[in-house]
Formats: C-alpha cells, structure tokens, sequence
C-alpha cells in the first residue's frame, strides 16, 4: 500500500508543481482510431491485388501514417514525460546538459518504476530494500524541491519595517 501511495504522488507530482506534462488527449485519439478502424473495415481482404497495393490498401496505409503521427503529437512517452517532470522540478534557470539530464530521467524512471512494479505486485522487495529506494526518492526530490526562501525572506523584511 506505502508503494501504490508513493507510485500515486509520483505519477501526480508534476500536476501539483504545475510542470507542464502534456496528457494524452482522448477525443483526438479516439478520432484516430475511429479513421484507422473504418479504413481496416473498407479493406475487407482487398489490400494487394496481383503484387500491387489497391486503392483501399492505400486508405489504410494513410489511415496507419496519420494515427502514428497523431500518436507521436498527442500521446508522451514516459520517458518524455518523465523528462518534462524532472525538468520542471529543476529550479535552477540554466537547462542541464542533454547527457546529464539524461542521468536524471533515468534516475527518476528507476524509482518510479520500482514503486510501480512493487505497487502493481510485479516485483518483490523487502524492507531494507523499500527503505532505500524511499531515501532514494527523498534525496531526488530535496536535491530539487528547496525552499524558495525569497519570499519568506521579502515578507520578513516588511514585518521588520513595520510593513504589514
């Protein structure tokens, strides 16, 4: 159950930092599928006729392109989303290095994916185990998620000054 609860705040933490983590989008993605089905269903079989692809053949092919395509623009993959988390919980102004944030789209794929498969009951653990990767975690996030101390610092300064 600490798993599930844990796999939970990871997969709803970019949300909550307000890191802009694309959702797939379902209408358009239902949209697609929809061209793809009704092209499979005007094949009927029809798709090569004497070594040469038909005229239906070649629907479904474009069916086939534009869903894939679609996909790709609509759809993240984990490892994209999991860059755009990591990359959002970053607070420094300056972008990593490709290969260094790289390192740490792994890092973050690593625990995340440990908490899935313990949560989902794929991969077995222990204690000592389920204690390391929490700290893992823990370290992760503090290594990012400082205080932003600024504000408190300006809000002290007026009450200081009789401000407030």
């Amino acid at each position: 159950m600490a798993a599930h609860g844990i796999r939970e705040l990871l997969e709803k933490l970019p949300r909550y930092l307000d890191v802009p983590v694309e959702a797939p989008k379902p209408l358009a993605l239902g949209a697609r599928a929809r061209n793809l089905t009704d092209a499979w269903d005007r094949l009927g079989g029809s798709a090569v006729k004497d070594g040469l692809l038909t005229k239906n053949g070649t629907k479904l092919l474009d069916a086939v392109k534009e869903f894939c395509e679609g996909v790709r623009a609509d759809v993240p993959t984990r490892v994209e989303q999991a860059a755009a988390a990591v990359r959002g919980l970053d607070l420094h102004p300056l972008k990593l290095p490709p290969q260094i944030e790289s390192l740490h789209v792994q890092q973050w794929r690593e625990i995340e994916g440990f908490f899935i498969g313990v949560s989902h009951h794929t991969r077995s653990t222990d204690h000592d185990e389920f204690s390391q990767f929490v700290a893992a975690l823990e370290r992760f996030l503090l290594e990012r998620l400082r205080p932003r101390t600024f504000d408190d610092f300006t809000a002290i300064d007026q009450l200081l000054a009789g401000e407030c």
